[in-house]
C-alpha cells in the first residue's frame, strides 16, 4: 500500500516537473519569438543575418504553436528568397505557409501567399501551378476591386496568359490593370501595366505602340531609381525593362542600339546577383548574334544562359534555350543534335503547359523529320502534335483580335482621360467658382462691418470731440471766473482793505493820548489788516497770478520759482523758448496749473534740491520737460489712483490733446516728459 502511495507521488511530482520545464520552454521560446520578429524590422541587416534570424524566429513560432506567427516566419524566408531571385527556395517556404492555411480566417494572408507563389511559378515557368494560385488570389482581391493587390493579380494573369498563348485575353487583363492602377496612382504598377502592354504590342508587330509604352514604362523607373539607386526591386524592373527595349531593337534589326540596352541590363543584373535576368541577357545577346548569322557566338551564349537556367530550375528558360539551339544545329547540318535539343525542349514545355512553345518546337520537329523518309510516324505524331497547339500560335485572326481590342482599349483609354479632363474642369471650375463667391460674401461683409466700424469710430470720435469742447468750454468758465474773482479781490477787495488802513492810520495821533489797551488794540488791528492784505494777495495769485496776464507763462513761472526759492532750498534750472509775450491766455492758464501742481508735489513728496524745467514752443508742438532729483516713485500707477493733483495733470494734459510720459523709480528722482501737439 505505502509502495502504491509513493509511486502515485512520484508520478504526479514527475508530471508537475515535466510540466514545470514545458511552461519554461514555452516561456523562452515566446520570449525569442518576439526579439526575432523585432530584430527582423531592423533595415540594416545582411542578407546573411536576416536568413538566420528568420529561421531562429521560425524555430521560436513553431516552439510556441502560433500558427500566425509560423506562417508569418515562412511568409518572410519566402520574401527574403524571392528578393534575392532565389525562387526555388522562395517557393519552397511559399508553400510550407501554404500549408497552415486551412488553420486561420484571414483571406489577405491567403492571397498574398498565392500571389507570391504564382509569382514564383511563373519566374520557374510552371505556368498550369501559377495560375492556380493566381486565381486563388485572383478570386479573393475581386470582392475588393479598388485594391492594389488586385491590380498585381491582374499582371500576373495577364502575364500567364501571354506565355500560355492567350493573347488577347492577356492584353485585355493588362489594360484593366493599368486602368485601376491610374486610379489608385500607383506608378510602380502603371509602368508595370505599360511594359507588358508594350510586350504583346510587339509580339503583333506594332512596334512604334509598344515603343511608346516601354517609353512609358522607362521613363518612370529611371525617375524612382535616380531617387533609390539601391534598391534591388527598381533595379529588376529596370533590368526587365533594358531588356525589353534591346529585344525591340532586335526586330527593328539595329544590332548596335540593342546591345547596348542589353549591355545595360546586364551591368545591373550582375550588380544586383538576379542569375535569372543574367541568363535572359545572354539568351537576347544570342539572338542579336543570330539575327547577323554569326552561329558560334550566338551558340556560346545559348548555351551559357542554359546552364544558369538549369542551375536555376527555370524552366521556360530551359525550352526556350533548347529551341535556340535546336536552330543553330540545324543551320549548322547538326541535325541529331537539334533534334536531341528539341525534344528536351518539347517535354518541358509539354510539362509547364507552354503551348507557345510546344507548337513552335513540334512544328520544327514535323519538318526536320519529314526530310528522313524512314520517320513518317515521328513526322505524323509531331503534326498531330502541332496540329493541336498551333491555335496558340500568332496567326492572322488572333493578331486582328489582338489590334481591335488593343485600339478599341485605347480609345476607352483616351475617352476616360477626356471625361477625367472634363471633371478636372468642372471640378477646378466649381472650386473656382465658390473661391470667388467666398471672396465676393467676404469682401461685402468685411466691407460692411468696416464701414460700421468706421462710423461707430467717427462717432465715437465726434463725441469724444464735443465731450472735450464742453470740458474746454467748462474749463474757459472756471478759468475766467477765477479771474474775475482774482481781480474782484485784488481790484474791490484789496482797495477796500487799503483804503480801511489809511483811514485807521489817521487816528494814528489820537491814539497817543489812550491807554495802553486802546493803543495795542489799534495797533493789532492794523496788524491784522496789513495780514489780510498779504493773504488776499496770495489767493488772488493762487487763483490766477497777475504776472500770468500781464507777463505771460514765462513770467508767472519765473514768480512761482521765486516764491519756492522763498521759503525752500531748491535750485531751479529753467529755460523757456516762445513764451516770452502772452499769446493765449486759456491755453498758458492750463500749462501753468500743470507746472504749479507738479512743483507742488515736488516740494511735498520729492525732498528734490535741483529741478530742471523746460518749455519750448513750436510751430507744430509744445513740449514740457520737468525733471528732479529727488527720491522717485516706485509706482506712479498708485499715485494716479489716489493722488488729485496727479488726476488733475492728466487731465489737463488730455484736454489738450497731448501725450505725457513719467520716468521714475526708488532714488532714481522723476521725469517727466509732456508734448502738446495743439493750442486750446
Amino acid at each position: 500500500m505505502k509502495k502504491r502511495i509513493l509511486f502515485i507521488l512520484l508520478s504526479i511530482f514527475i508530471l508537475l516537473f515535466l510540466y514545470i520545464i514545458f511552461l519554461f520552454e514555452n516561456y523562452v521560446a515566446e520570449n525569442q519569438l518576439i526579439y526575432h520578429r523585432k530584430y527582423l524590422e531592423n533595415e540594416t541587416l545582411t542578407i546573411d543575418e536576416k536568413i538566420e534570424s528568420a529561421n531562429l524566429y521560425l524555430e521560436s513560432a513553431i516552439l510556441t504553436g502560433e500558427i500566425n506567427e509560423v506562417i508569418n516566419a515562412y511568409s518572410i524566408l519566402g520574401n527574403i528568397f524571392l528578393s534575392n531571385f532565389n525562387y526555388q527556395k522562395s517557393l519552397a517556404y511559399f508553400l510550407k505557409a501554404y500549408e497552415y492555411l486551412d488553420d486561420i480566417k484571414s483571406e489577405k494572408i491567403k492571397s498574398d501567399i498565392c500571389y507570391k507563389i504564382g509569382c514564383n511559378y511563373l519566374e520557374l515557368g510552371e505556368y498550369v501551378k501559377a495560375y492556380e494560385f493566381a486565381m486563388i488570389s485572383y478570386l479573393i482581391e475581386k470582392k475588393e476591386k479598388e485594391s492594389k493587390r488586385y491590380a498585381e493579380t491582374l499582371n500576373l494573369l495577364g502575364n500567364i496568359y501571354e506565355k500560355t498563348g492567350l493573347y488577347t485575353k492577356s492584353l485585355a487583363t493588362h489594360y484593366e490593370s493599368l486602368e485601376l492602377q491610374k486610379s489608385l496612382n500607383n506608378i510602380k504598377g502603371i509602368a508595370n501595366s505599360n511594359h507588358n502592354i508594350a510586350h504583346i504590342n510587339i509580339m503583333i508587330e506594332r512596334y512604334n505602340k509598344a515603343f511608346n509604352y516601354y517609353s512609358k514604362a522607362l521613363e518612370i523607373y529611371e525617375k524612382l531609381y535616380a531617387n533609390s539607386p539601391d534598391s534591388i526591386e527598381l533595379s529588376t524592373n529596370l533590368v526587365k525593362i533594358y531588356l525589353s527595349i534591346g529585344n525591340y531593337y532586335i526586330t527593328q534589326k539595329d544590332s548596335i542600339y540593342a546591345l547596348s540596352y542589353l549591355d545595360l541590363a546586364m551591368k545591373m543584373s550582375k550588380k544586383i546577383e538576379d542569375k535569372s535576368s543574367t541568363a535572359q541577357c545572354l539568351s537576347y545577346i544570342a539572338n542579336v548574334y543570330f539575327q547577323c548569322n554569326d552561329f558560334i557566338k550566338a551558340q556560346n551564349y545559348y548555351q551559357e544562359s542554359l546552364k544558369i537556367n538549369e542551375e536555376e530550375n527555370n524552366k521556360i528558360g530551359i525550352v526556350v534555350n533548347n529551341i535556340n539551339l535546336g536552330r543553330i544545329y540545324y543551320l549548322t547540318n547538326k541535325k541529331r543534335e537539334a533534334i536531341e535539343s528539341l525534344k528536351n525542349s518539347l517535354n518541358i514545355a509539354s510539362e509547364i503547359n507552354a503551348k507557345r512553345q510546344m507548337a513552335e518546337v513540334s512544328e520544327f520537329l514535323y519538318l526536320i523529320y519529314s526530310e528522313y523518309p524512314d520517320s513518317i510516324e515521328q513526322s505524323n505524331n509531331y503534326a498531330t502534335i502541332f496540329l493541336e497547339s498551333k491555335k496558340y500560335l500568332l496567326n492572322e485572326n488572333i493578331q486582328d483580335s489582338i489590334i481591335q481590342l488593343s485600339v478599341k482599349c485605347e480609345v476607352t483609354a483616351e475617352k476616360n482621360k477626356e471625361i477625367s479632363l472634363q471633371k478636372y474642369k468642372m471640378k477646378t471650375n466649381s472650386i473656382l467658382f465658390i473661391f470667388i463667391l467666398v471672396i465676393v460674401i467676404g469682401s461685402a461683409i468685411f466691407i460692411y462691418y468696416y464701414n460700421k466700424l468706421r462710423q461707430k469710430a467717427k462717432y465715437e470720435r465726434k463725441l469724444s470731440d464735443e465731450q472735450r469742447i464742453r470740458i474746454k468750454e467748462v474749463f474757459n468758465a472756471i478759468e475766467q471766473e477765477r479771474k474775475r474773482i482774482a481781480i474782484d479781490l485784488h481790484d474791490s477787495l484789496g482797495q477796500m482793505l487799503t483804503a480801511t488802513k489809511l483811514n485807521l492810520s489817521i487816528l494814528e495821533d489820537l491814539m497817543e493820548n489812550q491807554n495802553q489797551s486802546d493803543q495795542k488794540l489799534y495797533y493789532d488791528t492794523i496788524k491784522m489788516l496789513d495780514q489780510s492784505s498779504v493773504e488776499l494777495r496770495n489767493i488772488s495769485f493762487n487763483i490766477l497770478p497777475g504776472t500770468l496776464i500781464r507777463g505771460g507763462l514765462k513770467s508767472a513761472i519765473e514768480e512761482v520759482i521765486y516764491k519756492i526759492n522763498g521759503k525752500n532750498r531748491i535750485e531751479f534750472d529753467f529755460k523757456s523758448s516762445g513764451f516770452d509775450k502772452s499769446n493765449n491766455g486759456t491755453f498758458e492758464i492750463i500749462i501753468y496749473r500743470i507746472v504749479q501742481e507738479i512743483l507742488n508735489n515736488i516740494m511735498k513728496h520729492a525732498k528734490a534740491t535741483l529741478v530742471k524745467i523746460y518749455l519750448s514752443k513750436k510751430t507744430e508742438c509744445t513740449t514740457l520737460l520737468i525733471e528732479d532729483n529727488g527720491i522717485g516713485m516706485e509706482n506712479i500707477e498708485m499715485y494716479m489712483d489716489k493722488g488729485l493733483g496727479w488726476k488733475s495733470i492728466f487731465s489737463r494734459v488730455q484736454m489738450l490733446n497731448g501725450d505725457i510720459k513719467i520716468n521714475t523709480g526708488i532714488n532714481k528722482g522723476t521725469k517727466i516728459d509732456i508734448l502738446i501737439s495743439e493750442e486750446v
